[in-house]
């Protein structure tokens, strides 16, 4: 890569190491091998079309230039040197120095430097970029709002001014999931304790109580035990499945609002839990809890039947086995709403009677067995209307023709 220069009727070829050398270099070369010592100031000038001056202070990559083009070597205007134009500074010497200037001699050319080597321009580019700054500083970012798809949106495309958008109000049928969450709420209850009407029943009589309801059954009770079978029981599941499943594939595309709708009307709640708790010598203790009280509560009982020495305890529901922490949640969380039977095992062996005094009183004693807690339906009932009687066909006349004469 090189570059011709013409400088008064001669030629010199200069060669360039890279792309990237700066003009300036290659004019220097350029007035080393013309052998100009007139300490002037030159520079490089298109030979061809319209006569340009070439940048010095750029690289040659950026001029533009081809490579192995022809460039004119001209001396600047008032560029110094014997033949160059004289500046008469008159007084211009004091204004400059009073703006902190002096003039050094440098090469045989005048140059005119700061006296504090440019201090007094960096304090003013250092205050001009912070002004700069206080006015491009970029404002506070806002937050933009959460994105809801399930949020009702409407466009209005009528013209006029814009509206304050509106909270979209609820609909009738998150209206009606509102009002049967409420009364569900209502019917249970507040988690308060009901009277514990605790019973304890001996492995005997419990034995005793079972054989006595399969003699009823045998002999003349009204339930003959029909349809009670595994085989029957089995086809009634194998059938609720089978519904159940047809129903899911024939009803219609509804909304989370109309399921939960559905859900509720269909909801039993109960006010209360019936719980029988089984030691490991089958003797039984029932007792009856809020379904929102802790499985706590059901510890708390257990414990208050205990005679002072008994062992530690755990309670647990089978099958399948599944541990109850006294940390746990409530006993609707846990499903043991509307009855449940747990089971107790001991941290160590009981050696001699576990339950009180107390608790040997009431063991078998005559009461009547507490009922099953009552379901108390979230949405009303309604009777299923009544088909309309037909209406009475009038009775059709014979044709003239079929009449005898």
């Amino acid at each position: 890569m090189s570059v011709t220069i013409l400088h008064a009727g001669r030629r010199q070829k200069i060669s360039l190491s890279s792309n990237h050398v700066p003009v300036h270099k290659i004019v220097a070369e350029a007035v080393a091998k013309f052998g100009l010592s007139d300490g002037a100031s030159y520079g490089l000038r298109t030979t061809r079309g319209r006569r340009a001056d070439v940048d010095e202070c750029a690289a040659w990559a950026h001029t533009g230039l081809s490579n192995n083009c022809e460039l004119e070597l001209v001396r600047k205007a008032g560029g110094g040197g014997a033949g160059g134009p004289r500046i008469e500074a008159v007084g211009g010497e004091r204004v400059l120095a009073a703006l902190g200037f002096h003039a050094e001699d440098r090469g045989g050319e005048l140059w005119l430097v700061l006296c504090d080597d440019g201090a007094r321009d960096l304090a003013a580019l250092k205050r001009a970029k912070a002004a700069l700054a206080a006015l491009c500083a970029a404002p506070a970012p806002v937050a933009a709002p959460a994105f809801d798809p399930f949020s009702t949106h409407r466009v209005d495309m009528r013209s006029g001014a814009a509206k304050k958008a509106t909270v979209p109000s609820e609909t009738a049928v998150e209206r009606r999931a509102r009002e049967l969450g409420d009364q569900a709420r209502a019917l249970e209850g507040a988690a308060v304790a009901p009277e514990r009407m605790l019973t304890l029943q001996s492995a005997a009589a419990q034995d005793a109580a079972a054989a006595k309801a399969r003699a009823d059954a045998h002999f003349g009770s009204a339930d003959d035990g029909a349809g009670r079978g595994d085989s029957n029981l089995v086809a009634k599941a194998a059938a609720a499945r089978e519904r159940s499943r047809r129903e899911k594939e024939d009803a219609p595309m509804t909304t989370k609002a109309m399921r939960d709708v559905a859900a509720l009307e269909k909801l039993r709640v109960y006010d209360v839990a019936a719980i029988k708790v089984q030691f490991p010598d089958r003797t039984v203790m029932g007792a009856r809890f809020h379904p929102r009280e802790p499985v706590a509560a059901v510890y708390a009982a257990v414990r208050g039947v205990l005679a002072p020495g008994a062992p530690d305890f755990a309670l647990f529901v089978s099958p399948p086995k599944r541990d109850l922490p006294q940390a746990g949640g409530t006993l609707a969380d846990l499903g043991l709403v509307p009855a449940a039977k747990v089971f107790v095992s001991w941290a160590s062996p009981a050696t001699g009677p576990f339950l009180s005094d107390a608790s040997l009183a009431l063991l078998d004693a005559d009461v009547a067995e507490s009922a099953f807690p009552e379901a108390k339906p979230v949405a009303e009932q309604k009777p299923a209307a009544a088909e309309p009687a037909a209406a009475a066909k009038p009775k059709a006349k014979k044709p003239s023709w079929m009449k005898l004469g």
